[in-house]
């Protein structure tokens, strides 16, 4: 596409998410110094339209941009990000603040900041087993100590009765063996078949041992999901048909099937998914824009924003970028309150 088509393209694109209305060519001369006549846009229009990157919804009416429209409009303005840079320095301050508190003043920011719906998911990596403890504490009171490979401590107290003949500490040297070095999936695998071998009595501790051990790994296995502001898409005009908002609406609250979409792995960590990108029926008529951040040992983060295909995206894409400025002044905030302590 030559400067002069893309110009047009642009010029509509920005117009028609600005108005909500159809562009026509003689609005385009009498607003924008194209150096060129109505007659010229007219017929760039009508090669922009063949070409599949504009429609129009009535014969005689002006012209709206398509998903393909619009994704030559997001990728001639990714071109601008300098992504590795920000990637690097998201990164380091990412390392300085807890992350869960960090995710909430970004959202809250994020929402305050735009009309459409943020989105986010934290995905923390596999944890491994490292090691775990069975003290006896108190008669029929033991306490679980459990270690995950990524530093994570956390413990627990079981009542139980077992006979007289149990060492709890061998049992505890016997789990330990067996399950270091597994994930909460590798344990889902596992059989347990060597439980009656090593102490069939004493089965029901051996079984509730475990399950505690399952859920305090999934409490830091599972995506945490982010979502604020999806009623903002019933103030657009684009979604008047209330079933499609329910079906946005349904869609989101899947928490598995959204944090499947942000996390959705790409060659650019930045990207755009217009329309019927998305491959999900219930948000073809969305756009989602999401930067993943890669925070090494702890997992991955996607910051997200949705709004229908019409939407800002030089401000989507701003907003999204912004996030190095959000966490740069969440980090002086906490170093000036521990200057001031």
């Amino acid at each position: 596409m030559d400067k002069r088509t893309a110009d047009i393209l642009l010029v509509i694109i920005e117009e028609y998410v600005n108005s909500a209305d159809p562009v026509g060519s003689k609005s385009i001369t009498d607003k924008y110094s194209l150096g060129i006549s109505s007659a010229t846009v007219r017929n760039e229009m009508h090669q922009l339209e063949k070409e599949g990157y504009i429609t129009s919804l009535h014969t005689s009416s002006g012209r709206i941009p398509t998903d393909k429209g619009y994704r030559f409009y997001v990728d001639y303005l990714t071109e601008f990000i300098k992504q590795r840079e920000i990637e690097e320095k998201i990164y380091r301050l990412l390392k300085r603040v807890e992350i869960e508190d960090a995710l909430d003043k970004i959202f809250s920011r994020l929402f305050s900041n735009n009309p459409y719906t943020s989105l986010g998911v934290l995905k923390r990596n596999e944890t491994r087993i490292d090691t775990f403890h069975i003290l006896s504490v108190a008669k029929d009171t033991y306490l679980l100590v459990l270690i995950l490979k990524n530093g994570v401590a956390a413990h627990k107290l079981l009542k139980e009765q077992l006979s007289d003949n149990v060492k709890v500490n061998i049992l505890s040297e016997y789990l330990n063996e067996k399950l270091y070095g597994m994930t909460l999936r590798d344990i889902q695998n596992t059989s347990f078949s060597f439980i009656d071998k090593f102490d069939r009595d004493n089965k029901a501790f051996f079984i509730k041992i475990v399950s505690e051990i399952m859920e305090i790994m999934n409490q830091y296995e599972e995506n945490e999901i982010f979502l604020k502001g999806k009623e903002n898409l019933l103030s657009f005009p684009d979604f008047k048909d209330i079933s499609e908002v329910k079906n946005i609406f349904d869609a989101f609250n899947r928490e598995y099937e959204l944090s499947e979409l942000l996390l959705y792995s790409s060659d650019d960590p930045f990207s755009v998914h217009i329309g019927n990108e998305i491959n999900n029926e219930k948000l073809n008529k969305l756009s989602i824009a999401k930067h993943t951040y890669d925070l090494g040992s702890e997992g991955k983060i996607t910051f997200g924003i949705a709004g229908p295909t019409r939407m800002n995206y030089k401000k989507v894409m701003d907003d999204l970028n912004n996030i190095e400025n959000i966490l740069g002044n969440i980090v002086n905030d906490k170093t000036e309150k521990k200057e001031v302590r």
